[in-house]
């Protein structure tokens, strides 16, 4: 299945809003990486890191979709 065909579904708002909310949420997982960093749990910080990942997947795909369309 190709980014576009997993987008499909969605409206180009809904892509938008979708994409703002994920960007909060990469925002908020670097901030906890970095203070899990600095308090050097790496436990927390390998959790907050595998989180960060997939949501810059998610971010990537759905901002790719979102430029095909424009």
């Amino acid at each position: 299945m190709t980014i576009r065909e997993r987008f499909a579904k969605y409206t180009t708002e809904e892509l938008k809003e979708n994409i703002s909310r994920v960007e909060k949420r990469c925002a908020e997982n670097k901030a906890s990486m970095e203070h899990f960093k600095a308090e050097r749990d790496i436990e927390f910080y390998n959790v907050t890191k595998s989180l960060y990942d997939a949501d810059v997947a998610i971010l990537m795909d759905a901002q790719c979709a979102l430029a095909a369309r424009i």
